[in-house]
């Protein structure tokens, strides 16, 4: 399934085909949504896709594309085309803590290339990233294993709740907020600040999974036991319970 979201309000996702897209994001722009983050191009190439965006008057600030085990030199073109600040890696999930560890290292250095190109990387989580793993949860896997100046997280509000962790403490941990600016200091510090009073930092501890908040008996999602790259099967809910999303899916 693809997604095409507003970056300035939580937007429900958006089921269109391939053909219905020109509709879509016609429809989008005339409520007046002008930036969006994508997740697929359904069938187009980058040029094709931002002929698209150019003729709403739109763009495409960030993309949810994987970048494990593909040719990230190419993810970096596409992204240019399409004007994309950021590209997000939307989906990984794998059996054991020290595949998660390895993972944690090629995000990190797909995060340096990323970043020597002029954009940056960044991580969505669902669910999985919360449960304890072998003794550690692979959320502090990804923390300890990635810096905050090569790899941001886009924390998706809904999953971390999902996985039984409370979401201000996430975020506290990650960042001040999924698109705040990244440090840019040469230093891996998780407590170096990229504005006065904006936090950067994230938590290099290895907790256990937080206790369960009353939240989180919410919701499911079908996944696979050790894949990368694709987002889970995405079982609807009421509205009602949904209001927490935030800005990520």
């Amino acid at each position: 399934m693809s997604l095409v979201r507003g970056l300035l309000g939580p937007l429900e996702p958006l089921r269109v085909t391939q053909a219905d897209t020109p509709g879509t994001l016609s429809k989008l722009a005339d409520i007046g949504f002008r930036r969006v983050e994508l997740a697929g191009l359904y069938g187009r190439s980058a040029t094709e896709f931002k002929s698209l965006l150019d003729r709403n008057h739109m763009k495409a600030t960030s993309s949810h594309v994987g970048v494990d085990g593909v040719d990230v030199n190419k993810v970096i073109e596409d992204a240019k085309i399409l004007g994309n600040e950021k590209i997000v890696h939307p989906y990984s999930n794998f059996g054991t803590i020290a595949e998660w560890k390895s993972f944690a290292g090629r995000l990190e250095t797909a995060g340096v290339a990323i970043r020597k190109a002029g954009l940056h990387l960044g991580y969505h989580n669902h669910d999985q990233e919360f449960h304890s793993l072998q003794g550690q949860r692979p959320y502090d896997a990804l923390t300890t294993g990635t810096t905050a100046l090569n790899v941001h997280l886009e924390d998706d509000l809904f999953w971390v709740v999902n996985g039984g962790a409370d979401p201000v403490q996430a975020r506290t941990a990650s960042s001040t907020a999924p698109w705040s600016t990244p440090a840019r200091a040469t230093s891996t510090s998780r407590t170096s600040s990229a504005v006065p009073g904006t936090k950067v930092c994230r938590s290099t501890s290895s907790s256990t999974t937080s206790p369960p908040t009353p939240w989180s008996s919410r919701g499911s999602a079908t996944t696979s036991s050790t894949t990368s790259g694709s987002e889970p099967t995405y079982q609807p809910r009421p509205r009602s319970l949904r209001r927490d999303r935030g800005r990520g899916l």
